[in-house]
């Protein structure tokens, strides 16, 4: 999902609620938003969010986006909020250095949450 500059939250991937979000096999590839559509920053200047959600259970994602903004905490706490805690730490993340790759074992949680920042001017 991305957020804007004015905290609105919108979605990106899947762009439609008949498309399944599951990435169901050990190594995914995939176009975000799709191989036919991009992303285009074209409000008033200020810092766009493009955020990324993996998870191993199953994420009311209407939900999420409906209530994000209702809080006053940065995207990171209030997403951790909604999901109960279930947001791994990012200290227990091992990015690779060469790109956005990254593994992590965690026994007692079950998402992960990537925040990248786009400053626009």
């Amino acid at each position: 999902f991305g957020v804007d500059a004015e905290n609105r939250y919108f979605r990106i991937f899947p762009d439609l609620d008949h498309i399944s979000p599951a990435l169901v096999y050990e190594s995914d590839e995939l176009a975000i938003p799709g191989k036919d559509k991009y992303i285009e920053i074209i409000d008033a200047p200020g810092r766009e969010n493009l955020c990324i959600l993996y998870s191993k259970t199953p994420i009311d994602f209407n939900y999420i986006i409906e209530n994000l903004s209702k809080y006053p905490g940065s995207i990171h706490e209030n997403l951790d909020a909604l999901l109960d805690g279930e947001i791994i730490s990012p200290q227990k993340i091992n990015w690779k250095s060469d790109g956005i790759e990254f593994s992590s074992i965690s026994e007692d949680k079950s998402a992960i949450f990537i925040q990248i920042q786009i400053n626009h001017i």
